[in-house]
């Protein structure tokens, strides 16, 4: 069991330092204010709920912070040029928040434990609708979505990933 938690963590540390940006902020927005920085959040949260699963369909690309709402549901197609394009259905404004963005991230399928074989890609759209990539290989993807949202002083939400897998044809 030690050796397990110990590959995941691994594996997990490989993708945090790959990361880009839009992957690491709502991690280190969840952080502000905590005693633990957003890698330390993104390796205990991901250990706890994908130790043990046979693919990634547990992991969480964000927590959600400081109140943030995630999108309703999202549509996954396959695109030209080995891409995903992830649709996104979101809630309205709430509150004094303005929706800002819909950021998704593409990873391979994999068993948590296994060796990274890829660099997570990620994209955003601005007017919070579509994310598309393209240039992926022809195997399964989990993709995580959520939304970015500021309020009127500029503070800024994430909500909570949701996610779906696909084939790259």
């Amino acid at each position: 069991g030690q050796t397990l938690t110990r590959d995941i963590w691994t594996a997990l540390d490989m993708r945090w330092k790959q990361a880009g940006t839009l992957m690491r902020a709502p991690w280190d927005r969840f952080a502000v204010g905590q005693k633990f920085v957003g890698r330390n959040a993104y390796l205990g949260k991901n250990i706890a709920v994908i130790r043990g699963d046979a693919d990634m369909a547990d992991y969480i690309g964000s927590p959600g912070a400081k109140g943030g709402l995630g999108p309703t549901s999202i549509a996954l197609t396959t695109v030209a040029g080995g891409g995903i394009e992830c649709g996104f259905t979101n809630p309205a404004d709430f509150g004094d928040f303005t929706l800002t963005a819909a950021v998704a991230t593409f990873l391979k399928d994999q068993a948590p434990e296994a060796a990274v074989a890829d660099v997570i890609v990620e994209g955003e759209d601005l007017a919070g609708v579509t994310v598309d990539v393209t240039g992926l290989d022809t195997v399964a993807y989990w993709v995580q979505a959520w939304l970015r949202w500021t309020d009127s002083a500029g503070n800024i939400a994430y909500g909570p990933s949701i996610s779906d897998t696909i084939v790259v044809t």
